[in-house]
């Protein structure tokens, strides 16, 4: 009878470490998810910043178009810097599409599509001279740091 309890006890406790295996693994694994998500989503704003930034290039932006599922498994954001990056990439997004749309006809003038210039005000602080593009918007500079701090947890 004694060896039938043991044995119990045994198996009991196999599966509670079992179990909190199973979830430790899980928890870093959805950690280094997290943490790819924040530096795809980081690294994407760099380079539509980096396009904003250089006027003379003649490509079309380039961005990150499956950015939507990186957002929802940055679980850590908040709905302000969740609306922040839906807003950003909508004006991308219609950007792009007028861009090409630009292009078809002939010669594409950035500072024409509206898209373009409303971005640059959402990443960048207004000044009474303009724009400084060395300077980021507030909203944009806290989802920047809150995106940097994510890929290093």
């Amino acid at each position: 009878m004694e060896s039938w309890g043991f044995s119990l006890i045994s198996a009991i406790i196999g599966g509670i470490c079992t179990l909190l295996g199973g979830l430790l693994v899980y928890y870093r694994q959805s950690g280094a998810q997290t943490r790819q998500a924040a530096s795809v989503l980081y690294y994407d704003l760099k380079s539509i910043e980096s396009y904003l930034k250089t006027e003379r290039s003649s490509v079309n932006i380039r961005y990150f178009s499956e950015w939507q599922s990186i957002v929802a498994e940055c679980t850590f954001l908040n709905p302000d810097d969740v609306e922040q990056l839906y807003k950003i990439y909508d004006l991308v997004y219609d950007y792009d599409y007028h861009y090409r749309l630009k292009e078809e006809r002939g010669a594409v003038t950035k500072d024409d599509i509206s898209q373009y210039k409303e971005l640059k005000k959402v990443m960048f602080c207004s000044s009474d001279d303009g724009l400084d593009l060395e300077k980021y918007n507030l909203k944009y500079k806290k989802l920047l740091e809150t995106l940097k701090n994510h890929q290093k947890k």
